[in-house]
């Protein structure tokens, strides 16, 4: 029982730590150009479904302005597939992106497209590299400000 109990425990172990990696930049580097661009497909589809319907059931309109104004997270109209696959496979050619998670990466590419400052996206991108190393303050960064702002 001792023995099954240990395999059990490093089994759960190793696979969870292989599993915790598929979401980030080191498979990212390993997986095809064919299914890059399907992952941002449905990625994509996803947050455009999101967008559209996070915020449908709420009646109240202060609650519905402020839902609205954070649904925008979710949107990546006017990007192209292939705008985010290279700008997905810069982001991760960079070896201190690597533990930065896939949803976080496609939200800073998309944010770089859309003429966020650069100075924002290095602070965003500065606080998710410290999240991903242990430091869990800085795993929720401030808001951002609206990518049509001047720096």
């Amino acid at each position: 029982m001792r023995y099954f109990a240990a395999v059990l425990f490093f089994s759960a172990c190793c696979f969870g730590q292989q599993r915790d990696d598929v979401l980030r930049g080191a498979a990212w580097q390993s997986y095809s150009e064919q299914f890059k661009g399907g992952y941002i497909t449905g990625y994509i589809s996803a947050m455009g479904y999101a967008s559209v319907t996070t915020c449908m059931s709420i009646k109240d309109a202060e609650a519905h302005k402020a839902c609205f104004s954070h649904a925008q997270d979710y949107d990546f109209d006017s990007i192209t597939v292939g705008q985010l696959l290279n700008g997905m496979n810069t982001f991760y050619k960079d070896f201190r992106n690597f533990q930065v998670p896939l949803t976080m990466a496609m939200s800073l590419v998309r944010d770089e497209i859309r003429g966020r400052s650069e100075q924002d996206i290095q602070k965003e991108l500065d606080s998710w590299r410290q999240c991903v190393a242990g430091d869990f303050n800085k795993c929720f960064p401030a808001a951002k400000p609206d990518a049509t702002s001047k720096p």
